[in-house]
Order: C-alpha cells, then structure tokens, then sequence
C-alpha cells in the first residue's frame, strides 16, 4: 500500500465492563482500503444506531476499533455500505467478535450488506430498516447474511 497501517481504539485495554449476566462485548475492528471515503458502516442494537464510522476520508489503510456492550436479549445487526460497490481491497478488512469470539470477518461486500449478529443464537424479530442515508440506491444493493 506504500504507506503504514495506523490504529486508532476507542476502547480501554482493560477487562470488559460488560455485564456478565445481561451483556455481552462486541468488538469491531474495521481496516480502510486505499479509497476510505467510499466506505462507511454502522451498528444497530434493537434498530436503534449504538455506533458508525461516520467520515473515512483521509484515513487510507487505517484500522479502527470500537467496542461495545450489548444486552444478550437484544437485535443486532452490523451494516456497511461501499458507494462503488466494490468492497474493500486489500488490505481493507473488517471482523466482529463477540466476547473474544470472531463472528464475522469479510472485505467482498459489494455496495452492501447487512450482518445479523445472533447474542443469544436467536433470530432477530424487528424488521430491519435500512440506514446510511448518504447512500441513495442501497434498497437495490441489499442483502442478508445471518451468522
């Protein structure tokens, strides 16, 4: 990529303040390609947004990384959308792991793509609504992956 790969966290290195009983973490880790303003990404919990990535620009083949709890009874659905439809390329990457456990790992979206994250191993129920409104022809792109 000709330059270096920088990582910003958003997260203490401590232990989880997650509630054990109620609460599961949930890590993103999300590396740009080499054209980030094309790419953004979001994550709901019950259809509510908890985190997104808002503006990329300006910070080509960067890793981010956001942490969070999430009630184990809860809907949680990871979005991301690439406004030219190609995804991410190498090295552009993203995971989600759920307490220590990766659950999702991809980079060959398209233009978009929705990712159910099963807390408690059960189908969300809420009807999933379509977020990123920067990006006006996702209805068309949409797509589903369960895991």
């Amino acid at each position: 990529n000709g330059g270096s790969t920088r990582v910003y966290n958003s997260y203490s290195n401590s232990t989880s303040s997650c509630d054990d009983t109620f609460e599961k973490s949930l890590r993103i880790s999300f590396t740009t390609d080499g054209k980030p303003d094309e790419t953004t990404w979001e994550l709901r919990v019950d259809s509510e947004v908890r985190l997104s990535s808002g503006s990329l620009s300006g910070h080509a083949y960067t890793t981010f990384v956001e942490e969070t709890c999430v009630p184990v009874e809860s809907c949680v659905r990871f979005f991301v959308c690439d406004t030219q439809g190609d995804g991410l390329e190498s090295p552009g990457v993203f995971a989600l792991m759920l307490d220590g456990e990766e659950v999702v790992r991809d980079s060959d979206f398209g233009g978009f793509k929705s990712y159910e994250v099963n807390v408690t191993r059960t189908r969300c129920t809420a009807p999933e609504h379509v977020p990123m409104p920067n990006s006006h022809s996702i209805s068309k792109l949409k797509s589903t992956e369960t895991m």
